[in-house]
């Protein structure tokens, strides 16, 4: 229970919770160019994080969130 409670926080909310914050800024800014691109970039980087995450998971049966040997040492 405990691995799935951080699983869905940090291999999930987490991810869903920072691209929700920059559509926020995105929609508070009025949507200039420049924040569309960067928005973009930075969305595209949380959707390939998330999905390297859960492939790695699969492979080593291990998430960035239930690591408890060293969770930095997965994202190096």
């Amino acid at each position: 229970m405990r691995n799935r409670f951080r699983v869905l926080a940090f291999d999930l909310l987490a991810p869903i919770g920072t691209v929700a914050a920059l559509v926020y800024v995105g929609v508070a800014l009025a949507w200039p160019v420049g924040w569309v691109a960067v928005c973009s970039v930075l969305c595209v980087l949380v959707v390939e994080g998330v999905i390297v995450d859960f492939a790695l998971a699969r492979r080593d049966a291990v998430t960035v969130g239930t690591d408890d040997d060293g969770p930095g040492l997965r994202l190096a």
